[in-house]
């Protein structure tokens, strides 16, 4: 049976729908009413017209899981303006959106990094690294996509998801919403603050959801004055998500611990309470406001 549910709450009323299966219950200005859903699989959100904003934020949001291996391939060139959730045109927006940011923030990485620049060879877009060697005559030497590490590789997807500017027609210069998947993974445990620091200058423009195994990321005092953090946990063949306990909330606050310190002890689970509410009927608390 199909399940979707919208929730949209601004200062001055709440409003947002519930579909179970055909049956659509819609909270608005004027009070609640029932319809039915179109016969189709399309979300309802999609074909209603209702929540209009809604609707054009999630249309935008970019989710992002790097994939090394094909990041490195080169692509067939196209007008590549966004990148994709694996990255493997990477190449083609770097060609087409050059960022200093991404080049500053990539040599603080790795350092002797002096540029970083989308190419196009044969029909086909890929990208090259200029590094500084101490000691090599030329001083400078240049690595193509498929001589780079993993690890760089990843922060280089990173860094252009949050920081390349991609205007095109129809769509905002920056998305809404961008999520990265584990976004330490393949770094020195020394680089991820460096990437804290660039999702922070990407926050001023898009919201920034980044999943993490890595104590090293939270392992920040500033870190919950400036983020929200959710915890992850796996139950009867459900993802659960939800604010950690009040207990590790508490302590956060006092600054009696760090969210990594928190992490190693195995806490900053979500809260027993969004636990048990992940088995009730979230459809009806929605409209019901619990």
């Amino acid at each position: 049976m199909q399940r979707e549910a919208v929730q949209h709450v601004s200062p001055a009323d709440l409003t947002g729908f519930a579909r179970v299966g055909d049956n659509v219950r819609i909270l608005g200005h004027g009070g609640e009413e029932s319809r039915k859903a179109p016969a189709s699989d399309d979300l309802f959100l999609s074909q209603s017209g209702l929540l209009p904003e809604v609707f054009d934020q999630l249309r935008h949001m970019t989710v992002f899981a790097l994939d090394p291996v094909t990041m490195r391939q080169p692509q067939r060139s196209e007008p590549h303006e966004v990148l994709v959730r694996d990255g493997r045109n990477l190449g083609g927006v770097l060609r087409n959106h050059p960022s200093t940011r991404v080049c500053e923030y990539l040599s603080t990485i790795l350092p002797g990094i002096e540029n970083v620049e989308g190419v196009h060879i044969g029909g086909y877009d890929t990208f090259h690294v200029t590094q500084r060697v101490d000691g090599a005559s030329p001083s400078s030497t240049t690595f193509s996509a498929a001589s780079v590490s993993d690890g760089t590789l990843r922060a280089l997807g990173v860094l252009v998801a949050l920081l390349a500017d991609s205007p095109g027609p129809g769509r905002p210069a920056r998305p809404p919403l961008i999520a990265i998947e584990e976004i330490e993974a393949g770094l020195h445990p020394g680089a991820v603050g460096i990437l804290w620091d660039a999702m922070c200058e990407a926050s001023l423009k898009s919201q920034i959801a980044a999943s993490t195994h890595s104590p090293d990321l939270l392992d920040r005092d500033d870190l919950q004055d400036d983020a929200t953090l959710l915890g992850v946990a796996f139950q009867a063949g459900r993802t659960v998500v939800g604010p950690p306990s009040k207990a590790d909330v508490r302590i956060l606050k006092k600054r009696l611990c760090t969210a990594g310190e928190l992490m190693r002890q195995v806490r900053l689970q979500p809260d027993p309470i969004s636990m048990e509410l992940s088995d009730q009927d979230m459809f009806a608390l929605t409209l019901t406001g619990t």
